[in-house]
């Protein structure tokens, strides 16, 4: 018997079958020692008892390893968000350099220099060299504040300075002798780019919105290039730059080629106008780094989430409702007043789109601030346009693909005669077999009825008809 006391049991199961029981290691009911592993060994299973205790201690094990599943799903989840793989190469960064000296001249030897991103926090710092000159590489597109501080003077900060893409930027500075405490602060002003022989044009996001819009089929970025931009001309589908070829361009995103199929073509895949941070038209003097083009280059910089929540709402709205009806149609109306062919023609065109950025921020999880950040954007557009099609192509109707064209044959109409003196009717189609010389004239005779008869069809030409079957 067992010397355990229990409490009074809650249930009593009893199964027919036996259950096997394995002897524990320690602590025989019996309260003697095993000294070693005992085979299991069946006995019949007549009752099962459910105690309270032991219930109670089976569902706060199950909670607990339900919490236990839930954590580790959470962090799974995370570590797929934040895991941030590096892509090397890319082209759409700035770089900053420039030369570092005292109030006479003199250059200035380990400098520290610290570029902030006003809009996310970023900082990248480094140290001047032993001739005071400095260089910041693969600057992300953004507003800085750039600070320069040495034992011994003042601290001097450069403010609301543009880095834009592709583009080396310089910036020379003069250190005053002071504490380091004090500091200089200098707003940013018209640069003179002297590093390069790039010829460029830079569209900033504001710029780009603010520019009138002359719509058709969606807003598209590469439409400003052309109309701004020296040496550029064509459409988003075929351009010229700088004298160059068609499609021999280069479209960059965010340094990455966006080539699919046709160089330069970016009419299928273009970007939302509400996720351009900065657009950049590159025509000529373009560095080594740039070897995939012969006809300039179109960089475009994607916004980024930043510190502040933003975003954007955008709608346009075309009807024909609102439009006035063309000159020849109110006439032509004022003649046939019931006649729908002369109202307002079909045209309809929807675009909607938006934005919204910021920081990664979970109440009482995690605070992405100067961290990590997220930004979606999205842009549609719905087009419903009657518009003037091919004259010259048509679809044959069901008798003329068995070689009856009746249909055609006006015989009210006569465009003249021919070799034999027989009228030719409108529509009239002739046989080419009896083609003839008569009187030293080419003629040939009509198919009767303007049929063909289906044993002068050829198998080419019923496999052909078929198609429209």
């Amino acid at each position: 018997m067992f010397a355990h006391s229990r409490p009074s049991p809650i249930a009593t199961l009893a199964p027919a079958s036996p259950f096997t029981v394995i002897r524990p290691h320690r602590g025989e009911p019996d309260g003697t020692r095993n000294s070693g592993r005992r085979p299991p060994f069946t006995v019949p299973l007549t009752a099962l008892t459910l105690w309270p205790g032991e219930r109670t201690r089976d569902a706060s094990l199950e909670k607990r390893r339900q919490v236990m599943r839930f954590k580790c799903v959470v962090m799974f989840l995370l570590t797929l968000c934040l895991t941030v793989s590096p892509l090397p190469g890319q082209m759409d960064r700035g770089t900053i350099n420039g030369t570092v000296k005292d109030t006479s001249g003199g250059v200035l030897a380990g400098v520290e220099i610290t570029a902030t991103n006003q809009n996310t926090g970023l900082q990248t710092t480094t140290l001047s060299n032993d001739v005071g000159d400095y260089r910041l590489l693969a600057m992300p597109v953004g507003t800085y504040r750039i600070a320069f501080s040495l034992t011994g003077f003042k601290t001097f900060e450069r403010t609301n300075f543009d880095v834009s893409v592709g583009q080396v930027h310089r910036l020379d500075v003069r250190l005053d002798i002071g504490e380091v405490s004090d500091s200089v602060v200098v707003s940013a002003n018209s640069e003179l780019l002297s590093e390069n022989a790039l010829v460029s044009t830079t569209l900033q996001n504001e710029v780009i919105t603010d520019l009138p819009i002359t719509f058709s089929g969606g807003r598209i970025a590469e439409g400003f290039a052309f109309a701004v931009t020296p040496g550029v001309e064509g459409d988003s589908w075929e351009s010229f730059m700088g004298g160059g070829q068609a499609f021999s361009k280069e479209v960059l995103i965010d340094g990455i080629s966006a080539t699919a199929q046709i160089q330069g073509n970016f009419l299928e895949t273009p970007a939302s106008m509400e996720a351009i941070q900065e657009f950049k038209v590159q025509t000529s003097g373009m560095s080594a780094e740039y070897g995939r083009t012969s006809g300039g280059v179109f960089s475009y910089a994607l916004k980024s989430g930043t510190n502040d929540f933003h975003g954007s709402l955008l709608y346009y709205g075309r009807n024909e409702a609102l439009n006035a009806n063309t000159w020849m149609n109110n006439w032509n109306q004022s003649q046939d007043p019931t006649n729908p062919r002369y109202k307002r023609a079909r045209d309809r065109e929807f675009l909607w789109g938006g934005s919204a950025g910021g920081p990664i921020f979970i109440p009482g999880l995690y605070n992405g601030r100067d961290r990590s950040f997220f930004f979606f954007a999205i842009e549609h557009d719905n087009r419903e346009t009657y518009r003037l099609g091919t004259t010259d192509r048509t679809v044959p109707l069901p008798a003329f693909l068995d070689g009856d064209f009746s249909a055609l044959l006006d015989t009210s109409k006569t465009v003249g005669t021919d070799a034999l003196g027989r009228p030719v009717y409108s529509g009239q189609i002739y046989n080419p077999a009896t083609l003839r010389q008569e009187g030293g004239k080419w003629v040939s005779d009509p198919f009767p009825g303007n049929i063909i008869p289906k044993s002068q069809i050829s198998p080419a030409s019923a496999k052909i008809a078929d198609l429209f079957r």
